[in-house]
């Protein structure tokens, strides 16, 4: 009888115990078949490689369907996306944080600052300054921009890009230009923003007169028991006593205790 015959009545069990002490590799992986034939000197074939996680999606989307939902293939890893330092527009857009606070930021097109270099306005000993002017144009249905509109100057940085600054004063609108500006006055506009309304820094004064007899109505007719027709009727000796009996009903059955007083007040 063979060597190969004699392990194959063998468990699995003693063929790994063989295996082991005769130093056969990744026995431990090995089927009965792998085991017997490694055993007998054929050689064994190599494990299989396992298979990435792309194949294996794709296996089983690729599976032959069994009533089972197959799993989605793996969404291609990317790049990170990078936002460009340029659009290549001239742009200003203003935003408002708050009633005392203003954000700006702005873009320049490659033509425009072209120009700028070719004027030297970006040169410091040009007497040329990256500025902010902040208009007001409250009231005038947004109407062109002037001088007589400005209220504010604001110098920025060489290589800012965006701006905070505080409001002049709140419950206004204002528009922005960015540009250089000139020791004499000139100014070179690159571009203007949108229109910005900043709120008030208090609640509107605006009161709805209808909303306090809404609720005298109604609390009218919850004393007269509901009945429309009888308020009219109902005299100030009337809604005394009413009240005196809604509140001791809602007193005696617990329905309310705090609300007593609010409502014998208004009474």
């Amino acid at each position: 009888m063979s060597r190969e015959d004699s392990d194959t009545g063998r468990s699995v069990g003693e063929l790994r115990e063989l295996a082991k002490e005769q130093g056969i590799k990744g026995y431990t992986r090995m089927k009965r078949d792998e085991l017997v034939a490694a055993l007998a000197g054929d050689p064994a074939p190599p494990p299989p490689a396992a298979a990435s996680p792309s194949e294996s999606y794709h296996a089983v989307a690729e599976a032959p369907s069994s009533g089972m939902i197959s799993a989605p293939r793996p969404m291609p890893v990317e790049a990170p996306h990078h936002f460009p330092f340029s659009y290549g527009v001239d742009k200003v857009v203003v935003l408002v944080r708050d009633p005392q606070w203003l954000f700006c930021y702005w873009d320049i097109s490659s033509a425009t600052w072209d120009e700028v270099q070719k004027r030297g306005l970006n040169d410091p000993d040009s007497g040329w300054r990256r500025v902010l002017r902040l208009h007001d144009l409250t009231g005038t249905g947004g109407e062109e921009p002037s001088d007589a509109t400005i209220v504010q100057v604001l110098e920025v940085a060489a290589g800012a890009i965006d701006w905070y600054f505080q409001a002049p004063q709140a419950d206004r609108v204002y528009l922005v230009e960015f540009g250089y500006l000139s020791a004499d006055g000139q100014f070179f506009l690159v571009a203007r923003s949108n229109l910005a309304t900043v709120p008030r820094m208090s609640p509107s004064d605006v009161m709805d007169e209808e909303w306090g007899h809404l609720y005298d109505e109604a609390y009218r007719l919850s004393l007269a028991g509901g009945d429309p027709t009888s308020v009219g009727s109902m005299t100030s000796a009337d809604i005394t006593r009413r009240v005196e009996e809604f509140l001791a009903e809602g007193l005696s059955s617990g329905f309310f205790s705090a609300g007593a007083a609010h409502a014998s007040a208004r009474a």
